[in-house]
């Protein structure tokens, strides 16, 4: 028992380094947005967890997507993202629903020779679509991409879930995975917040950064599972309330960094 706590702790300070080296570095744009201001948002997201798993023994190693579970994690995301943006005075556009994906989002604005941002020539469409029709200030796009976590192997996840761990002969080990990235584009005037190098994407108000930024909460996260080989959609369910959480706290820091000032 004292065993297996101290290797838990151990795993916990080992998280605890990690997090620590992807200190939040706060972005302020060149305006911010005022109450009732209209920021787009679409959120892209696995209908099913995935969990990877590195047993005691190589053999025993495996990636699974429980196909069976639809834990509405997109959706959730949106709610969640939603929701916080709201409560700061600011309105919400579903991109989705006109249309838009985060794919068709991609290299939405670029620098002209002077620095300048200004749409990209194959986005001038979609940008006075955005502009014009929507009359959007903002936009906003969370998506899952495939990203390296910094554990063992550096297991690549494409869709978000949990990473699990069993070291003989101690109890398995659970994370909560999240590899989700933020892009912001601020439309009036127009400025990237999040960087093109694909490498380093950044949102407002913090650093996104791709091996210790993607895992919510610490080791275990509170979550309880019965049987490591086959992880249930209640306990799923736990998972995706940490994950939500994460998603929670970036919103609340990125509405603070672009939403209205307070009095206005």
């Amino acid at each position: 028992m004292i065993f297996n706590r101290c290797c838990h702790v151990v795993w916990l300070v080992l998280f605890v380094f990690l997090a620590g080296c992807g200190t939040p570095m706060r972005l302020e744009p060149e305006a911010r947005l005022a109450r009732g201001d209209k920021v787009g948002l679409v959120v892209n997201a696995s209908p099913s967890p995935m969990q990877v798993h590195k047993g005691s023994l190589a053999w025993h190693n495996f990636t699974r997507t429980y196909s069976d579970y639809d834990w509405r994690l997109k959706e959730g995301i949106f709610e969640t993202v939603s929701k916080e943006l709201s409560n700061r005075g600011l309105k919400v556009i579903d991109l989705a629903a006109s249309g838009v994906s985060v794919f068709n989002l991609n290299g939405l604005l670029t620098r002209d020779a002077n620095g300048a941002w200004q749409p990209s020539d194959s986005k001038k469409a979609l940008v006075a679509k955005l502009k014009g029709d929507l009359g959007l200030k903002a936009v906003v796009s969370v998506t899952e991409l495939p990203t390296a976590l910094n554990l063992p192997n550096y297991p690549v996840y494409d869709a978000s879930g949990i990473y699990s761990n069993k070291v003989w002969p101690l109890d398995t080990s659970f994370i909560a995975t999240a590899p989700l990235w933020w892009n912001v584009w601020m439309l009036q005037p127009m400025e990237e917040l999040t960087p093109s190098n694909a490498n380093s994407r950044v949102a407002a108000g913090y650093y996104n950064f791709p091996r210790t930024g993607m895992t919510p909460g610490g080791w275990d996260n509170g979550v309880k599972v019965k049987d490591d080989q086959n992880v249930s959609a209640a306990e799923f369910h736990e998972f995706r309330t940490v994950i939500l959480q994460s998603q929670r706290d970036k919103a609340a820091r990125l509405g603070d960094s672009i939403g209205p000032s307070k009095g206005h």
